[in-house]
């Protein structure tokens, strides 16, 4: 109603010789296809271009995927979608056509009016061809304010800032990258907007990471458990002290563990350290380096340090290190502390932060 009333307006009323801005004489005919004649030097010049094309052209259609099938109740196969653009993007460049991807007005226009399956798109396809071929006349002296509003019609129903508003109690890291990417997208561009939110993700992800979540373990009073020394409850044990690591160790965290463990020494003064580590996933060769210096290091304090629970993984990483624990590597945490300590409580003491560890040994 919206495109028949306006085009009717135009020449009713001459708005064209008022200054209303209409699409004018649009080309009939087919595309005709044929393959793109290209040099090493201009295709050395467009790929730059192309990536950027490509990220943004992928980013986008899996956003809007995601929003439909979730507020619908499906599902999206990252990969298949990625498999129909570029399928799509292959045969539309041998009919000289812009970049194929998802449409944020068209696909919104579309589930407005109710579009449930690709047949809709078959009968999209069929009126195209019929109007390329002949009704373009048609189309002379359609305002270009008409398609804006039906544009805007269709985009406003996909504006959400209150998930955006949400993320602030949820995850502080996930609205700063929210916000940078729609201010990034709306004062400089699509693909800067898109860099700018990944690169506050990745801020993020950095700054969480070199923070691991460590807790020092003591014993649950009435279930003899291991767990977080923050706990209720829970109690030290007296002349170790077990350390709790549930991250991989690498070179931008195992530093702040070493520090973690040199206070504890020096505050408590055990004999032992013991590292659980069952959640250490990997050692990268820096933190293996890392920790035999703080061997060496509590060495000279006279304090051992041992290690439980080591996985395979890890534990190749060490040796590639020159770190041999043998003597001091245990299957179970309970048995470090046997041998290593005293299961006499010394009563409770604030320990590391983190979530509560329980054990069964």
């Amino acid at each position: 109603m919206v495109v028949v009333l306006s085009i009717l307006a135009v020449d009713w009323f001459d708005l064209v010789d008022a200054g209303v801005a209409v699409a004018g004489e649009i080309p009939s005919g087919l595309p005709v296809a044929g393959v793109p004649g290209f040099d090493l030097e201009t295709l050395a010049a467009l790929v730059p271009g192309a990536i950027g094309v490509a990220i943004v052209a992928y980013g986008e259609s899996m956003a809007l995927s995601k929003t439909f099938s979730s507020r619908h109740g499906e599902s999206v196969d990252a990969n298949q979608e990625l498999v129909a653009l570029g399928a799509g993007n292959a045969l539309g460049g041998l009919f000289g056509a812009f970049t194929t991807e998802a449409s944020n007005s068209r696909s919104a226009a579309a589930d407005t009016a109710g579009q449930k399956t690709q047949v809709s798109s078959l009968m999209v396809l069929g009126l195209l061809v019929l109007t390329l071929l002949f009704l373009t006349d048609l189309f002379t002296n359609l305002p270009e304010a008409a398609l804006g509003a039906i544009i805007l019609h269709a985009i406003l129903g996909l504006i959400r800032f209150r998930p955006i508003a949400a993320l602030r109690s949820r995850n502080t890291v996930d609205f700063w990258a929210a916000v940078a990417t729609l201010l990034g997208v709306l004062v400089l561009d699509v693909l800067a907007g898109l860099m700018v939110g990944v690169l506050v993700s990745l801020g993020g992800l950095m700054s969480r990471a070199v923070k691991p979540t460590i807790a020092w373990l003591g014993r649950e009073r009435e279930t003899g458990l291991f767990a977080d020394l923050h706990e209720d409850g829970v109690e030290a044990i007296e002349g170790v002290s077990i350390v709790y690591v549930s991250d991989e160790l690498f070179f931008a965290n195992v530093g702040t563990l070493r520090d973690v463990v040199i206070a504890e020494v020096d505050r408590n003064a055990p004999r032992a350290v013991v590292l659980d580590a069952e959640a250490v996933g990997a050692i990268d060769t820096t933190a293996a380096d890392t920790l035999r210096k703080l061997i060496g290091e509590l060495e000279d304090r006279d304090v051992t340090f041992a290690i439980s629970r080591l996985i395979p993984e890890a534990r190749r990483a060490l040796a590639s290190a020159g770190l041999d624990l043998s003597s001091h590597e245990y299957g179970r945490t309970e048995d470090a502390v046997t041998e290593l300590g005293s299961p006499s409580p010394r009563g409770p003491r604030p320990g590391g932060s983190g979530p509560q560890q329980d054990h069964e040994e």
